[in-house]
């Protein structure tokens, strides 16, 4: 059976059986602006091209920064973007020659963690910038890590390219030269807005963000369910308006939380109700979604673990359709749509967007755009983790992204139906033992790259949610994601943690975001 919103090539497919993908033209949706993606593949497309490709990175120089000689810390003023160059060099001396290198970046205090962003010029250097404004002035550790060299992050294999080469680690001294008489601060807090108040707040390609909090307890621990919902006292509670606004209790994050160019709303269970009765979300993605679902259901809407289930095991199936009531009011109620899209077999998994291949996958998403009464307001999608494991190269990876938005086009434009609005959360940076594993993150990044660029260029109003920036500065260890999930029910019996409660707040931070962009103001 051939379906009008699939360009076919007669190829034989069945449900269950393997398919071929159609790279037809006419299957593909053209953007009208490829630069991050044309930069990527012009990129790959020279590597190897010269004899330096071939050299790997050995170590790595750093210059525009005074460093000190001593052990003394690097004195930087606050509120001031400060850019520095780094350049890759192989175990000759000799510099490379060409970009491709991923360098990890982390910049951390008691009070602060972001990723400064980093620029690769696509000639074996790559500039890297830092700002910290005065409310949090004081000591930090900056460090830059090499994950991989010379593309080698993209390719289908695992382990064999993974280096973890630590190429600076360094203490800075951040100050406020207008010493509180008048804070600079205070005017950066300013011209912050709220996410929910912005129109163009969830329009960027990419964020660049800090978890931050404004008080510590250092007796924060978990309770018999493994949760840390106690570790904020009342006076503490209230969110430093306009980084977020709520209270930062509801993120049992022990007052972590995320901020990036607006402030977030962190909602109270009402108030999420009152915004999100009667509507319909489809989610199109993997099983963070099944996580993040949950994690909304349970932690921010207060809907009751089923009474045939406990919260450590409590797990919401790969697909589904539900409505979920407010245990407080019967007469609210949200309507949820899960579809897996790691495969078109939810069984099985590592197909990605070539699951769209299977006709009779297709078929059941249309059918949820085709209905004479309803259909979805939002449908909520990402792809990643699973095409990272499929694709063997990052070009067919670009034409299976061509084709997975060619399909969504064509669904969402139905004429006999109002058109849903699209929201796509990019995929999350792998942890711990999986930086180097198939799907890592030098691949995850580049993929969010062409996914958010294309979609964007296709369908304008996309809105984008960054989760690979949420997720990276927690992304080095276990303690906050087993590898590809940040937020797993809260467990002390689950690997990898085994006996050692973990946390979950990133995961719970972006279900309160999803809700800034489904909720404005």
């Amino acid at each position: 059976m051939q379906w009008s919103v699939w360009p076919s090539s007669g190829q034989q497919e069945g449900h269950g059986s393997k398919s071929f993908p159609d790279r037809s033209p006419q299957s593909r949706a053209e953007p009208a602006n490829e630069t991050e993606t044309g930069f990527i593949l012009a990129q790959l497309s020279e590597n190897g091209t010269k004899a330096c490709h071939d050299e790997h990175t050995n170590h790595t120089l750093f210059s525009g920064l005074e460093f000190p000689s001593d052990e003394k810390p690097l004195r930087l003023p606050t509120n001031t973007l400060h850019r520095f160059l780094m350049t890759s060099y192989s175990a000759d001396g000799k510099r490379r020659c060409a970009g491709g290198d991923f360098y990890e970046t982390e910049l951390q205090s008691q009070t602060w963690k972001s990723r400064p962003p980093v620029q690769d010029f696509g000639n074996g250097s790559y500039g890297v910038a830092l700002m910290v404004d005065s409310a949090f002035q004081g000591l930090f550790s900056f460090s830059t890590t090499l994950l991989f060299d010379c593309f080698h992050g993209l390719e289908l294999m695992e382990r064999k390219w993974d280096i973890r080469l630590q190429t600076l680690r360094l203490k800075i001294s951040f100050y406020d030269e207008a010493q509180g008489e008048k804070s600079a601060s205070d005017i950066m807090l300013h011209e912050t807005k709220s996410c929910r108040s912005e129109p163009e707040s969830f329009s960027r390609k990419e964020w660049q963000g800090r978890w931050t909090r404004g008080w510590i307890n250092d007796s924060c621990s978990a309770d018999e369910q493994g949760r840390f919902s106690s570790c904020v006292p009342l006076d503490h509670d209230t969110c430093t308006d306009p980084r977020c606004t709520g209270r930062v209790s509801r993120l049992e994050s022990n007052s972590w939380v995320y901020s990036a160019h607006c402030g977030f709303h962190i909602f109270e269970a009402q108030e999420a109700w009152n915004c999100m009765s009667g509507k319909w979300l489809l989610f199109w993605g993997d099983s963070n979604f099944q996580d993040t679902i949950r994690n909304l259901m349970l932690f921010v809407l207060g809907v009751p673990v089923p009474y045939w289930s406990t919260l450590p095991n409590f797990q919401l199936p790969r697909q589904f359709e539900e409505w979920f009531v407010n245990p407080r009011r019967p007469d609210q109620a949200l309507h949820i749509s899960m579809i897996f899209n790691g495969h078109y077999n939810v069984y099985e998994g590592d197909l990605g967007l070539d699951s769209l291949q299977n006709p009779q996958y297709r078929e059941w998403i249309i059918r949820h755009f085709t209905g004479k009464e309803a259909t979805p307001d939002t449908v909520i999608m990402n792809s990643g983790l699973h095409d990272g494991n499929h694709f063997k190269t990052v070009e067919g990876f670009v034409e299976a992204v061509d084709q997975a938005i060619s399909f969504w086009q064509r669904v969402l434009a139905n004429p006999r139906t109002k058109r849903s609005n699209l929201i796509y959360r990019t995929t999350v940076a792998p942890a711990g033992e999986s930086r180097g594993m198939q799907s890592n993150p030098h691949k995850m990044e580049t993929f969010n790259k062409i996914m958010v660029e294309r979609l964007q260029a296709a369908m304008p109003s996309t809105q984008i949610v960054d989760a690979f920036d949420m997720t990276f500065p927690f992304h080095y260890d276990n303690n906050y994601s087993d590898g590809g999930h940040y937020g797993r029910a809260p467990s002390v019996n689950k690997w990898p943690w085994f006996g050692q409660p973990h946390h979950y707040f990133v995961d719970l931070m972006l279900a309160h975001i999803l809700l800034n962009a489904l909720c404005p103001i």
